[in-house]
């Protein structure tokens, strides 16, 4: 088993926790983070808050919430 790399998280083409059936919450961010990224983007108008919003929704959903 190899390491996964950003070029593997973008293709997909990384593999999850063996034995399980799905993708994990760290695969699905990766997955969705550019699309996520340019609709906070374009509703707040800077990349700074867009990455803050992001940041906060990723913890917020692994009950992270500070």
């Amino acid at each position: 088993m190899r390491n996964e790399t950003a070029e593997d998280r973008k293709s997909g083409q990384h593999e999850g926790k063996p034995g399980s059936n799905g993708p994990t919450q760290v695969e699905v961010f990766y997955q969705y983070k550019e699309l996520l990224f340019s609709i906070a983007y374009r509703m707040l108008g800077s990349a700074a808050d867009a990455m803050k919003v992001i940041v906060s929704a990723i913890r917020f959903r692994a009950g992270m919430a500070a």
